[in-house]
């Protein structure tokens, strides 16, 4: 691996390569695509996409900011790491647009993909500027409509926009939710609880609710992990109490794990699903200071009428974790190169 350094503004982007493989080497030919997207959910629902309606033989490179999930996450891939931009934030996004021209011109894409969130707007305007094909994909967490991003995405001329709900209006085009890749069994025999991970992500909002409902249930021989972001312990918590976990240790965790709680993340739950385990989540409530919004009790709602996970809050917790561990988690097997967003993105 090799990293590259140059001018962004006070910081420094590194370029990680695979063996010698270089953005600036001659054309092969094949699919040139630019994948870029906020760290967390936005990321982790980018690599589900390209994973499924990408072809095989795409040269992929990734724009993102570097953290431990994309150092686990991207491990394989061809990154550029990047300053994160919050979504408050937009005088550093206009900031960032010479320098993503200068990226975008060396990389040389056929095509960008963005499942936002602030921090890719100057990519795909930039892109626009070079007249590269740029498709932004909606986060699956926004079913009522777009996001701030995806509302300036609208406005951006020859971007085309997908969502993963339903009801939207054109120009918007609806594309397959990520979940939809994954599909629940009922296992034979239900195993015994012995291990179980519960992680409340990153977010800077307490969620004080969510442990105090687990922690009612917890028997006295289940091995607990908690991990709980910016939610204090409650005094005499039992089990394994940390605030973050890096991110390979947290998938392992997950894959380990009898059980996975988790707030109703969509990064969060897609790392339940890729380890096997249906979720159970609790979703974070605005008017409890718990989040922003509702957004993630609207996902919550939605995954739970999808079958990927189950939701806490309406019906005894132990009902809720018998169910979550009688269920077997696997691929589901469909052909995405069928999905409008697949033939689109290899499309002229």
């Amino acid at each position: 691996m090799a990293c590259l350094s140059g001018d962004w503004g006070g910081h420094s982007p590194s370029v990680r390569r695979l063996g010698h493989d270089s953005p600036e080497q001659v054309r092969t030919g094949r699919m040139r695509a630019v994948l870029t997207a906020s760290a967390g959910g936005h990321l982790e629902e980018l690599y589900e996409l390209a994973t499924r309606v990408l072809p095989a033989s795409t040269e992929r490179y990734w724009i993102t900011p570097r953290s431990p999930q994309s150092d686990s996450l991207l491990r394989d891939e061809r990154v550029t790491f990047v300053p994160p931009v919050g979504s408050r934030q937009g005088g550093r996004a206009v900031a960032t647009l010479p320098r993503a021209l200068r990226l975008l011109n060396r990389l040389d894409p056929d095509v960008l993909v963005s499942t936002g969130a602030a921090l890719t707007t100057p990519y795909m305007v930039a892109a626009r500027l070079m007249s590269v094909r740029v498709h932004y994909v909606e986060s699956a967490t926004r079913l009522a409509g777009p996001s701030v991003t995806g509302r300036l995405a609208h406005y951006l001329p020859g971007t085309q926009l997908w969502y993963q709900s339903t009801g939207w209006d054109a120009p918007w085009k609806p594309f397959a939710s990520v979940f939809k890749g994954f599909q629940v069994s009922v296992q034979p025999a239900v195993p015994s609880t012995r291990k179980v991970l519960v992680t409340l992500g990153t977010e800077r909002f307490p969620f004080a609710r969510a442990v105090h409902e687990i922690a009612r249930w917890i028997p006295a021989d289940v091995e607990v992990v908690w991990q709980l972001g910016h939610t204090d312990a409650p005094p005499g918590l039992p089990g394994d109490v940390r605030q973050f976990i890096p991110y390979a240790q947290l998938v392992h965790l997950a894959r380990t794990a009898d059980l996975v709680v988790s707030h109703a993340g969509a990064g969060s739950a897609l790392v339940a699903l890729r380890a096997g385990k249906l979720p159970v989540l609790f979703a974070r409530r605005a008017a409890l200071g718990e989040h922003v919004d509702d957004h993630q009790d609207e996902l919550a709602g939605d995954l739970e009428r999808l079958g990927v996970a189950v939701l806490a809050g309406e019906r005894q917790f132990a009902d809720v974790v018998t169910e979550a561990t009688a269920s077997r988690v696997t691929r589901a097997q469909k052909d995405w190169q069928d999905e409008p967003l697949a033939v689109s993105l290899t499309g002229c």
